[in-house]
């Protein structure tokens, strides 16, 4: 029964020599993982992100406009995930996409246009947020804000696309 108990417990002496006489393995192994890692990050290029936001504000006439005015046959105003999802839209990301080809801020010389525009349409991506404001009485508004984010190769090309899908939108 005293055996059984010794096998089970760790003798730290004992593993401390053991990885000492196996130092040099485990060395090599640790030297061959970080000259994988290094090789890996060297190769692979390098992505930038910029992003522009958009604070969104209603018209002011709703704003002003009491739950007792609304009448039954007024248009709703355009949510802003309906926003969301225009800015997303394949018309708009097209418009930018031809706007930026034009300027040649987009390289798109050696590939087909189409299969150029289905990458470029996944570098774009957006996404909501809320921004706390003071109002009258202090009453805390949050204002929707919609942030565009463009992934580049370079930080002026994510820049200048980021600012020009903000002035498109």
């Amino acid at each position: 029964h005293e055996e059984h108990e010794l096998h089970d417990e760790f003798d730290l002496p004992e593993i401390l020599r053991e990885l000492y006489r196996r130092k040099w393995v485990l060395l090599g192994v640790t030297l061959l993982a970080g000259l994988l890692v290094a090789a890996y990050s060297l190769t692979k290029p390098n992505i930038y992100e910029s992003s522009s936001a958009l604070i969104v504000r209603e018209p002011r006439q709703a704003i002003e406009r009491s739950a007792d005015d609304a009448r039954a046959d007024d248009t709703a105003m355009l949510s802003v995930e309906t926003l969301q999802t225009l800015t997303e839209s394949t018309e708009i990301t097209w418009t930018l996409f031809e706007g930026l080809l034009e300027k040649g801020i987009i390289d798109g010389e050696d590939k087909e246009k189409r299969a150029l525009f289905r990458g470029f349409q996944g570098t774009l991506r957006t996404e909501l947020k809320k921004q706390q404001t003071r109002g009258a009485g202090n009453a805390v508004d949050l204002l929707p804000i919609l942030v565009l984010k463009v992934c580049a190769p370079s930080p002026e090309e994510a820049q200048t696309i980021a600012n020009e899908w903000a002035n498109l939108v």
